[in-house]
């Protein structure tokens, strides 16, 4: 109870940032908030509801912020449809733009977990139950960015997770002003142009150094 909010469910969301911070995400106040390390207090970005959605899964990568839904809800005994959604969240203003709906190969869930893997692909773990039944097979879901549909589903053989974790943050600019997945980031490869005309005079030297090396080895008669 240090996180300085109401004691009550509040389905939150948590992501690390690029810069080493925490963001949650509470689906019932719709609302975003930085996290202090140090002393666990949640700090409100912007207003209460500000999210407009019930967003129960955050995800970082780069300076992009995104957001997944509550599926449904469950209310006397039946699901009732939420937010089965993909999200972009504006950090400075705790704002959430509609990407688009899940889609209909995703079986009805109620929480999700979501994050992205190391080739910055998105993905969601969701929590599902039968109209108030014990909880289901949760799905394993990689969603489109550009979308906001699911493009592949895995039945996954686990009940009842709601959150997802798989690498640090990606994407991370560490050099000039690129956007994430443009220029230069802590998870590229480097390119060693080895065609281009200053890297091949290079090698010619180098080989005609090895050859006059190996010449003056060989004995003389």
């Amino acid at each position: 109870n240090n996180m300085g909010l109401p004691f009550q469910n509040l389905d939150f969301g948590l992501t690390a940032t690029c810069e080493g911070s925490l963001l949650a995400v509470s689906a019932v106040q719709q609302s975003l908030f930085q996290v202090s390390l140090e002393s666990g207090l949640f700090e409100r970005i912007s207003e209460s509801g500000s999210l407009g959605a019930p967003i129960v899964g955050i995800a970082a990568r780069g300076n992009q912020l995104y957001g997944i839904g509550q599926g449904v809800m469950i209310s006397q005994g039946a699901h009732q449809p939420l937010a089965a959604n993909l999200y972009r969240i504006d950090r400075e203003s705790a704002t959430a733009e509609l990407i688009g709906a899940l889609g209909p190969l995703v079986a009805p869930y109620i929480n999700a977990g979501l994050a992205f893997d190391a080739q910055g692909r998105l993905w969601a773990l969701t929590d599902r139950r039968d109209n108030g039944q014990p909880d289901l097979f949760s799905q394993a879901i990689e969603i489109d960015l550009s979308s906001g549909q699911a493009i592949r589903v895995i039945n996954a053989d686990v009940v009842g997770f709601e959150s997802l974790a798989i690498t640090p943050p990606g994407g991370c600019e560490v050099s000039g002003g690129s956007a994430p997945g443009e220029g230069t980031t802590d998870d590229a490869i480097p390119v060693i142009p080895v065609n281009h005309p200053v890297a091949l005079g290079a090698l010619i030297v180098l080989l005609l150094l090895l050859a006059g090396w190996n010449l003056a080895r060989k004995p003389q008669f």
